[in-house]
Order: structure tokens, then sequence, then C-alpha cells
């Protein structure tokens, strides 16, 4: 019987000692190999570099000091949410100050909490979310310096605002527009507010072919202390304006102070219900 002969094989034991100090390196780095890190910032800088190398499960720790937001797209996941927090949260005496907006466009499972917002220029709002999904903006300070909107919130849905305070004449402090879906309002603490506090839903406009119409809204256990701390804006004494929202429930809030209109209603829809 003839014996078969084969071609031996490269050894492999260099390759591997050149592979395992590779992987190494890379789980080092932060967000190495597309793994959730925790990352710890104190400049502007490494603050974009933070927020551009998002992955879900990623937190980010910000120090006190003066920061401005770039643009936040990132998508958590329900088991792996995004966290961008203030090592000190702002009610509890931190300084991690906000200039300029923060805008939260095409993201989900994304929670921001523990900030000063406080710009020093005139800004449209204060934080914008638009379509998004799964947004938490919780326990930060939105003071008005020049500023339309505290938090202003397009075609979005499952949004929760949670234990905010929300200080000085704004627009509105906090803004629902068209297409915003499941969004709950609930434990903040505002004071003044302007025009008004909260705003559910976008103002009828029978002319837009798009419906515009928001839905599940809920505003409950919220306190309003309405007094006139100046700022530019007229005092209108609104607390919670409904205006384009269906099955919207306002519930177990508190007011004090002077209010013209505690709770005002002008219903009606934006786009095709409106011509029914």
């Amino acid at each position: 019987m003839r014996r078969l002969s084969f071609p031996s094989l490269p050894d492999p034991r260099p390759l591997r000692r050149t592979i395992r100090p590779l992987f190494l390196l890379l789980a080092l780095l932060p967000g190495g190999c597309g793994r959730p890190s925790v990352v710890e910032v104190a400049d502007q800088r490494a603050l974009e570099t933070a927020i551009a190398g998002l992955v879900p499960g990623d937190r980010v720790i910000v120090a006190d000091g003066r920061y401005t937001f770039p643009e936040i797209r990132a998508r958590g996941t329900v088991q792996a949410p995004i966290v961008i927090e203030a090592r000190k949260g702002a009610l509890d005496g931190g300084a991690a100050v906000i200039g300029g907006a923060a805008i939260i466009g095409d993201a989900s499972h994304v929670t921001l909490g523990g900030f000063l917002f406080e710009a020093t220029e005139k800004t449209f709002e204060a934080i914008r979310i638009v379509r998004s999904e799964d947004i938490r903006i919780t326990r930060n300070i939105i003071r008005h310096v020049d500023t339309d909107y505290g938090i202003r919130v397009h075609a979005s849905s499952d949004v929760l605002i949670l234990d905010n305070l929300i200080e000085g004449q704004f627009n509105h402090a906090v803004s629902s527009k068209e297409r915003v879906e499941r969004m709950t309002v609930r434990g903040n603490r505002f004071i003044d507010c302007g025009h008004g506090c909260i705003e559910a839903g976008q103002s009828p406009d029978g002319t837009i072919d798009a419906e515009q119409t928001s839905g599940r809204i809920e505003i409950a256990d919220n306190v309003f202390e309405g007094r006139d701390t100046g700022g530019g804006k007229s005092f209108r004494g609104i607390g919670i304006k409904i205006k384009n929202a269906e099955r919207t429930i306002v519930e177990n809030n508190r007011f004090t102070g002077h209010w013209d209109y505690p709770v005002q209603t002008s219903f009606g829809s934006t786009g095709p219900k409106a011509r029914k």
C-alpha cells in the first residue's frame, strides 16, 4: 500500500502571540470592540469624543465645568440604555453647566440627567428632542436666560420628563409639538414659566395636510409656583395648556401663588382631523 504524504502546516503559535495583544489593546480602548463602558469627562473635547463614540450601555459622567453638547444621535436598547449624567447633580449643588441647546435627534433609549442648563446667548430651547424614542430628561435645572423654550419635543415617543426644576420666563417651559406619543411630565417644579409651563399639542391648523395630533400625554404630580420673576416675557399665569393632544391625563398637580389659568384647554386638530 502506497503511503500518502501532505505538506506540513505552519506553526500557529507565533500568530496567537500576535493576536492576543491586539485583543487586549482593543479591550482597553473606550468602547473597544463595541462594548459598553463608563467614561468620565472633564473638558469639552472629551465630551465631544465620548458622545461621538456612544454604543448601547455606555455611561458618560461629566465633571463640573461649562460645556456645549454636540448633537446626540445615539441609539441604546431596552436592555442597554445610554446614560449621560453630571457627576454631581445640579439639584445637589453640582455645576456641570450647559450653554446653548442639547439636541437629541433620531436617538433611542437615552437618559440625560443632572445638568444645569443656563444659556448665556439667545437660544431657541435648552433641550430639543426630535424623532426619538424612550428619552428620559431627569433631575436637571433649566433656567431662563433669553431662551424661548425649556424642553421642546417633536415627532417622538415614550418621553419622560421627571424631577426637574424649570425656572424663569419661557414661551413654554415644556412643549410637546406634532406627533408626540406617550409623553409623561411628572414630579417637576415650575417657577413662573412666563407664557405657560406645559403645552400639550401643536396649535390647531386645518391648512396642514399631514396629521399633527399628539396623544397619550400624562401630566402628574408637578408643582407650579405662580410668581413673576421677570426676564423679558409677560407673565400670563398659565400652568398647563392642552391644545391638540388626544387622551391627555392631568392629575395630582399643585398650584401655588398667582395663576390666571391653572389649566387651559384649546382642543382641535392639526391636519386631516381638523376637517372632520
